[in-house]
């Protein structure tokens, strides 16, 4: 492949790629995705009273928020997974470019992996969930890659509209399209304990009740 003028070689970007995410962080990575989609399906099919399993499972605006649910259940498992070393990483949730959502970021001092939905398997995330400075140092190239020299990086997910996942990729985002990821693979990882299930879907039961107000506030009521 070529980048700004210079060829690079795939095996190249793959080897270095694989240094800073070796097959075990990644199945890590993908556990976590998981787990949010199990944590958020199950709340809805949660049943703590009739009204709230109605509220999500027949209107309008709880069918509409499985996005927000979703976005939500990433961050209480990425911070879960940060906080007890599943990945070596500090959780944050910055406001994205266009300053209208957060978004999951986890980090080092090295690298920052962003975590963002996507409706094809392939698709970049979109340029408004980072900052111009982080996207692309397109200036860093040169004859020999160096992929230290490389501090941003994404993982996608997505579903078809279901609530299971799909498909998903992690790797390095360029301005139009990817400079090299790969499929986000399941694999052998530590799998959260009953209580930690419970903690996330706690936390995603708030998180309904706050979007369900907003949006009863906007709407001037439930449909």
């Amino acid at each position: 492949m070529k980048v700004r003028g210079f060829v690079v070689s795939k095996d190249n970007i793959q080897q270095q790629f694989k240094q800073v995410f070796p097959a075990e962080r990644i199945h890590a990575i993908r556990a976590l995705i998981d787990f949010a989609y199990e944590s958020a399906d199950a709340l809805y099919q949660y049943q703590p009273n009739e009204r709230m399993y109605n509220l999500l499972q027949e209107t309008k605006v709880g069918k509409g928020i499985w996005a927000d649910i979703l976005r939500a259940s990433i961050a209480c498992a990425a911070k879960m997974f940060c906080k007890k070393g599943v990945l070596p990483y500090i959780f944050k949730t910055p406001m994205n470019c266009a300053r209208n959502c957060h978004h999951v970021k986890l980090c080092d001092e090295n690298i920052q992996l962003y975590f963002a939905r996507t409706q094809y398997q392939k698709d970049m995330p979109r340029k408004a969930l980072y900052r111009g400075s982080d996207m692309f140092q397109q200036n860093l190239f040169c004859e020999t890659f160096d992929l230290r020299k490389i501090s941003t990086f994404a993982a996608t997910y997505g579903d078809g509209g279901d609530h299971v996942f799909q498909y998903g990729r992690i790797g390095i985002p360029g301005e139009k399209a990817w400079i090299y990821s790969e499929p986000l693979k399941a694999g052998a990882y530590r799998y959260p304990t009953k209580q930690e299930k419970t903690e996330i879907l706690v936390q995603l039961n708030e998180e309904f009740r706050k979007q369900l107000r907003r949006d009863e506030k906007n709407n001037g009521g439930v449909e």
